[in-house]
């Protein structure tokens, strides 16, 4: 026997990143229709029926309560709209017998209390998390980038400085992108710790956030499989936050531009990012927006890198083809004189 139990649209188990349940995006504005309560009721309502059905023989007590679970906390986290359900498969372990009527009513009061505990339980864990949303979004790390980022200017024009008179302008620009790239990076390692901490919460962070992090992986060397199901869904309580906690802030510190490779995959990048609202990255998440900064800036200094590359090659090769131009040129002079030596010696055996 199954015992269906249908979550309410304001819970449910977060396995994935885009699965329904509660999610920590900013809340609608004032203007925008806020989700029914009744939504999902049908579902809701029979699971509750089922808990007030008097339990037949079988039934058990004291093992779960019959407690409403706790609302979840409106201000932090917003209801996403599809109910979830979680299946209890029910058998009469080697009775050899059907259910009848009285273990039907059991399954059903017990399937509508693990429903419940596990709704509070969940609301519990979320509920512990949500202290820690607004470290993510406060004045205290947007204080600290700031610091990071504040002698940026001073940084570049002491490093245009120290260059020739008469430096090319294109020069100069490669110079600027390189030090902002490279402070860049300190925002991102001074804010490594909110960055773990972003893969230490169950909680799967909004769509934009979300994006930034599937990006940023993907530019430092990361498999979509390392992120993703056998589905090809974006995991994150199974993978994917796992690896933002422990490998993405040194594989950003270890960010090679000038791989061949990097290039590859920034030009890959480079369209997502500039599509992205760095605005609503800001407003769910300071360190994802440092994030998508940086992505901006490692993409540019890839290209430069590759730009630069493919500059030298072609100028070596071109030198190479001078080079050997230069040595036909001399090869074939080096024989004219030769022939005419040879023909001068012929005249003068002649007279």
């Amino acid at each position: 026997m199954l015992a269906v139990m249908n979550y309410p649209p304001h819970l449910g188990l977060c396995t994935r990143a885009c699965a329904p349940g509660i999610s920590d995006a900013p809340l609608p504005s004032e203007d925008e229709e806020a989700p029914d309560e009744e939504e999902g009721g049908s579902n809701e309502a029979g699971a509750d029926a089922a808990a007030e059905e008097e339990p037949g023989d079988g039934a058990e007590s004291g093992s779960f309560t019959d407690e409403k679970p706790p609302k979840s906390p409106a201000s932090l986290y917003s209801r996403n709209d599809a109910p979830v359900q979680l299946v209890l498969s029910i058998d009469t372990i080697g009775q050899g017998r059907c259910f009848n009527s009285s273990d039907i009513l059991w399954a059903k009061s017990w399937a509508a209390k693990v429903k419940a505990n596990v709704e509070a339980l969940e609301c519990r864990m979320f509920e512990d998390e949500a202290a820690l949303i607004p470290s993510l979004r406060g004045s205290e790390v947007t204080d600290l980038v700031a610091k990071v980022t504040e002698g940026e200017e001073t940084a570049v024009a002491e490093a245009l400085a120290l260059l020739e008179p008469g430096t090319p302008e294109a020069e100069k620009d490669r110079v600027t992108k390189t030090i902002q790239y490279r402070i860049k990076t300190k925002a991102v390692e001074a804010v490594g710790d909110l960055v773990s901490l972003m893969g230490e919460l169950n909680l799967a962070p909004p769509v934009a956030v979300l994006d930034v992090l599937e990006r940023v992986l993907l530019l430092v060397g990361k498999d979509r499989a390392d992120l993703c199901d056998s589905r090809g869904t974006l995991d994150w309580v199974a993978k994917m936050r796992m690896v933002v906690s422990t490998e993405l802030v040194p594989a950003i510190s270890a960010f090679n531009a000038e791989d061949p490779a990097s290039a590859v995959r920034a030009g890959e990048a480079k369209e997502a990012v500039e599509s992205m609202d760095a605005e609503s990255v800001k407003a769910s998440n300071v360190p994802a927006l440092v994030l998508l900064e940086w992505m901006s800036s490692a993409i540019t200094e890839a290209e430069d890198a590759a730009a630069a590359a493919a500059a030298a090659e072609a100028a070596a090769i071109a030198a190479a083809e001078q080079a050997a131009a230069e040595a036909a040129e001399a090869a074939e002079a080096a024989e004219a004189a030769e022939a005419a030596a040879a023909t001068a010696e012929e005249e003068g055996e002649e007279d």
